[in-house]
């Protein structure tokens, strides 16, 4: 089963107090009524009331009411409206009004806001400066960036720091945090720990940990339990969940069902379900999709998609393609790879390096190189 085990930020350019609901309008418009709003919101003479009115309106789902009082307490000052009308701004594509408010929000030093302008640095190529911005609201406690900034860290090699990060991320509830801590256990075998954490984060409906957590329960042979955290998982459209629920399907016999659920996740560029979304469609007859599969695959340097696309080519007789897809699969250590690409250079006649490569193919339980090496063997060679 598959482990998520991939550094995902949790990208939140809203204030933990609020959900957006649909697509904003803008506010600057002719409308009346909109105009009127703006008028009784500059009549307001508290910010934080405005802010707080904003905030209320925001989860009725008026945007374009919820604007208008951000704005004037925006205007005034106030931090938390500075960051929330950016976070309109920037759902509405205004980009450059966006990060405006977001600075003049996160010079005040208020954290949501220095997050997002670290996210839209990130975004921006800008890794260093991102890492500052997400420093400074990190040491204010704020779980977004402790997360984003434990990844940062963890890349560096610097893992106990970043572990000290999730952690405290993972104290606070926040279930980015607590998976991520888990994944971090897990890593260093400590299974029992790595459960708690999964589950807490599973819990709260993260799906990452939801799937994580199913794999957990699958390798202590609980099985019901670890296909309903799966299922939970797929339902909200997490791909390394759809490929796991396909693969029980699969090995249930159900294929049908385990094709339809290879098809989500490959969708999404799960290149995992689109090897095996691949070989349905191969034995289907379907061989330009198949290969075409294959290549997403293999293109995302997974080596069972290599390995599956040099075969496919070898097949068509396009030889040098294939053997420089099976070099792929073969250098990262698969061993179907290592096979095949040993015995095309064996073809080849390049017979010290040919046995090198079944040697190491044979090593991981590669029958098929056993049998080439054994044959090599019995020739004298």
């Amino acid at each position: 089963m598959k482990l998520n085990k991939k550094n995902l930020f949790f990208r939140i350019f809203t204030l933990l107090s609020f959900i957006f609901i649909g697509i904003a309008h803008s506010y600057i418009t002719g409308d009346t009524a909109i105009t009127k709003l703006y008028k009784h919101a500059s009549e307001q003479t508290s910010p934080a009331t405005q802010n707080d009115q904003g905030m209320r309106l925001i989860k009725s789902g008026d945007i374009t009411g919820a604007k208008a009082w951000y704005l004037r307490a925006a205007q005034q000052g106030l931090p938390e409206a500075q960051n929330n009308l950016g976070t309109i701004l920037l759902r509405e594509g205004q980009l450059a009004e966006a990060q405006e408010w977001y600075n003049k929000s996160a010079a005040q030093g208020f954290p949501a806001a220095e997050f997002n302008v670290g996210l839209l640095l990130e975004k921006d190529g800008k890794l260093a400066e991102a890492q500052e911005w997400y420093s400074k609201a990190a040491v204010q406690g704020f779980p977004e960036a402790q997360v984003n900034l434990g990844y940062f860290l963890k890349a560096e090699g610097k893992l106990a720091e970043a572990q000290e990060l999730f952690k405290k991320a993972a104290n606070q509830g926040f279930p980015a945090g607590q998976n991520s801590l888990g994944t971090m256990l897990l890593q260093e075998g400590q299974l029992v720990e790595a459960k708690e954490w999964f589950k807490k984060a599973a819990v709260q409906g993260f799906p990452p940990a939801q799937n994580n957590l199913g794999t957990i329960l699958l390798r202590e042979g609980q099985l019901a339990e670890a296909q309903e955290w799966y299922s939970k998982a797929a339902a909200q459209g997490f791909p390394d969940a759809e490929f796991n629920v396909g693969l029980l399907l699969e090995k249930d016999g159900k294929l049908a069902e385990a094709q339809e659920w290879y098809s989500k996740a490959a969708a999404q560029g799960f290149p995992e379900a689109q090897v095996n979304l691949g070989y349905f469609l191969k034995a289907e007859g379907k061989l330009a999709e198949a290969q075409e599969l294959f290549k997403k695959a293999a293109n995302q340097g997974f080596p069972a998609g290599q390995n599956s696309l040099g075969t496919m080519l070898l097949q068509e007789g396009q030889l040098v393609e294939a053997k420089e897809w099976f070099k792929k699969a073969a250098m990262q250590g698969l061993p179907e790879g290592q096979n095949n690409f040993g015995t095309m250079l064996l073809q080849e006649g390049q017979l010290v390096e040919a046995k090198e490569w079944l040697k190491k193919a044979a090593s991981q339980g590669s029958s098929d190189a056993q049998k080439n090496l054994d044959l090599l063997q019995t020739e004298g060679k």
